[in-house]
């Protein structure tokens, strides 16, 4: 009896290889991308006015990705390689706009690192006067200069948002925080 020729098996071996790469590359190129449109949300104003100011812009987006995940899945197999390229870059730009709030909600030193701990702004609602600050995390020894100031001084939100603050630091948190609560404040008295 002759034995098996073991050259399908090697060739088996090189299309899986080569399609295993083939998706870690386009995972790659769709991550990079997610992150590139979330940097250049979170930098640009308009842009980030338009999707967080509004609720149903931004809901529209995240029902809009979803949608996007379940026609690719539910049509893969019908559609064009040219097409489900499209779509997931489509679905990767989308994906980075949704969630350019990561570079919003953390100083840009911490988004990579692990964190614990909170930062909190005691505001008069009237004024946005900022009459106390609280600190929880690693770092606190460092930003409670900043802090200090901020209160003897009684900045307002406007201050602090439009204050210069090293970057990367952990005093950029304080511009950070301004800015969302200086939007909320601003948002509440409109409604």
């Amino acid at each position: 009896m002759m034995e098996p020729i073991s050259v399908p098996r090697k060739r088996t071996e090189v299309l899986v290889n080569d399609f295993v790469r083939s998706v870690y590359n386009w995972m790659f190129i769709g991550l990079t991308l997610t992150g590139f449109m979330a940097y250049f949300v979170s930098t640009n104003e308009a842009i980030l006015h338009l999707i967080y100011s509004n609720r149903l812009v931004f809901f529209g987006l995240i029902i809009a990705e979803l949608a996007l995940v379940f026609a690719i899945a539910g049509m893969v197999n019908r559609m064009s390689a040219s097409t489900a390229t499209a779509l997931f870059v489509i679905y990767s730009v989308l994906n980075g706009v949704t969630l350019s709030f990561i570079f919003l909600a953390y100083a840009r030193a911490q988004i990579s690192e692990k964190t614990f701990g909170f930062l909190k702004f005691v505001v008069k609602r009237e004024t946005a006067q900022i009459i106390g600050v609280h600190l929880f995390t690693k770092g606190a020894s460092n930003m409670a200069g900043e802090a200090s100031l901020i209160v003897s001084m009684k900045a307002t939100l406007r201050d602090v948002a439009e204050a210069i603050h090293p970057h990367p630091t952990l005093t950029e948190s304080f511009g950070f925080l301004s800015k969302n609560m200086l939007s909320e404040v601003e948002n509440s008295s409109l409604e």
